[in-house]
């Protein structure tokens, strides 16, 4: 009988010490991951970062980031010419190091790669080249909000890019980046105006 009495209290001990499960961290909305965006394609494109250490043999190394961190960075290129034109391909590959983008603190897991190709094609009766864009944008990063540490999660990247209808009274280039961020399905045009040499 005294083994029976110790039942209600052990069933007091083991409701009291059940706590529930913690609400799962707020997701990216669509505008944070719209910054996101923005941030990594002006990191890929900035031709004059501040650099902490670079290799040229490699064409790899470390850049600070804007806003503070840094990321790594490797460039690749390659161009091929034919009698009628010329592709360009350039990949850049990033691994964010607590690279601080938007309100995020991003780190790499393990990197980011963007790779893009530009197609000029050249025809004797036009007046000018004929331009055709496509790439892609793949990898995985980690992110903290700032101000909110416990706000966390990863970001996986699986973008493609193409090449928007050509305006006849404008120079200006519209590539479309579109395919899944962060759990949202995206759409973001850029603007570009082309430089031809």
């Amino acid at each position: 009988m005294k083994k029976l009495t110790l039942l209600p209290v052990l069933m007091w001990g083991i409701a009291c010490g059940t706590e529930p499960e913690p609400d799962p961290p707020e997701p990216l909305s669509m505008a944070e991951v719209e910054a996101l965006y923005r941030g990594i394609e002006a990191l890929a494109a900035d031709t004059m970062p501040e650099i902490i250490s670079f290799d040229p043999a490699t064409q790899s190394g470390v850049v600070a980031c804007p806003l503070g961190g840094r990321t790594g960075l490797r460039l690749e290129s390659q161009e091929e010419r034919s009698a009628t034109g010329a592709r360009l391909t350039t990949t850049v590959t990033l691994t964010p190091d607590e690279c601080v983008i938007s309100n995020l603190l991003v780190t790499g897991s393990p990197t980011l790669t963007q790779q893009v190709i530009v197609d000029i094609d050249i025809d004797p009766d036009e007046l000018l080249p004929t331009l055709a864009i496509s790439g892609s944008a793949n990898g995985t990063l980690d992110w903290v909000a700032q101000g909110d540490p416990d706000r966390i999660g990863t970001c996986e990247i699986s973008l493609t890019i193409t090449m928007g209808e050509p305006d006849p009274n404008s120079p200006a280039v519209t590539t479309i980046i579109a395919g899944m961020m962060c759990g949202h399905e995206v759409s973001f045009e850029t603007v570009t105006d082309p430089v031809i040499s």
